[in-house]
């Protein structure tokens, strides 16, 4: 099989590829699709600390939390005695505030227009129907009709109204109607399942280039580089493993997704490895109340920055 490909970077010539994993997702109307390689590299010895342009080395403090400024993520302190956090701003939670304001009127727009559906294909005479197309339109409503009880059938609204249009449905009027009804709710979500779309991906695609950046400086400005080790699946997690249910409210759930900690940490540790600077991975228990001279560690005092 062959097609046509635009690779983020070159494949090395000493790589030995594992594995090809080829992925389609829908994107509002329309599909994409996208190719990851996953290739097996001998052990390189790496260099140096010494072959790094700075001496100075930073530790990271890995956390959300809600600031005046927006969404802060991380807390970077170096030796030199600079301390600064890295936040999402606060316009770009407004933004995905939007987005998912726009995401609930399309939801409810698509649950009226159902609603409106629904009571025309109870309405329907199906055995008036021609012998030749009647149990086909039959079996297909009456799946619809029961899948539709409990959810919003997406992606059989949209299966129904192709198939009502391949067949003759002529003879019935409340089939007619449900035709037209599933022709005005495609054309009325279009345009704004495009934009939710567009907003979202160019949302994602500023907090990739803003973690991205802000990787490379790190890697380009500290040849030692130490970070909180973090448990990101704990987080994730409904159920803790003692099995009581975790206590992340609603809000800290939402933030979470939005800080996307993972997609920081894959960022910082490509840059490392780019520009030769030490990466070491720290214990996350307690590294935010910990004393960096003496190493005791003061329970009681919160996760709050305080640079004197």
């Amino acid at each position: 099989i062959e097609w046509p490909i635009i690779l983020s970077r070159p494949i090395p010539d000493n790589a030995v590829i594992k594995l090809i994993q080829v992925s389609r997702k829908r994107v509002g109307e329309r599909f994409e699709w996208s190719c990851s390689i996953t290739l097996d590299l001998p052990d390189e010895t790496p260099k140096a600390m010494v072959d790094h342009a700075s001496t100075a080395g930073c530790g990271i403090d890995l956390g959300f939390r809600l600031v005046k400024e927006g969404l802060r993520v991380a807390t970077l302190v170096d030796t030199r005695g600079k301390a600064e956090h890295i936040v999402l701003s606060t316009q770009w939670l407004n933004a995905r505030d939007y987005v998912e304001i726009l995401q609930g009127d399309l939801s409810n727009r698509d649950t009226e227009y159902w609603h409106q559906i629904y009571q025309c294909l109870q309405k329907t005479n199906l055995d008036a129907l021609e012998d030749e197309v009647k149990d086909r339109i039959k079996d297909r409503v009456n799946h619809l009709l029961k899948i539709g009880k409990d959810k919003l059938p997406l992606r059989s609204m949209r299966s129904i109204k192709f198939f009502l249009e391949k067949n003759d449905c002529s003879q019935s009027q409340e089939l007619m109607s449900v035709l037209d009804l599933l022709k005005r709710w495609l054309s009325s979500r279009f345009k704004l399942a495009r934009q939710i779309v567009n907003m979202r991906q160019r949302l994602l695609l500023q907090r990739k280039h803003l973690y991205q950046n802000v990787a490379i400086d790190i890697a380009r400005n500290y040849s030692l580089v130490r970070m909180e080790d973090l448990d990101l699946k704990s987080l994730t997690q409904v159920k803790l493993k003692t099995g009581e249910d975790n206590e992340l409210h609603k809000q800290a759930k939402k933030n979470r997704t939005r800080a996307a900690l993972y997609e920081l940490i894959s960022s910082i540790k490509h840059a490392c490895a780019k520009n030769n600077t030490l990466l070491e991975a720290m214990p996350a228990a307690y590294s935010s109340s910990t004393c960096s001279a003496c190493g005791a560690a003061n329970i009681g005092v919160t996760a709050e920055l305080h640079v004197t």
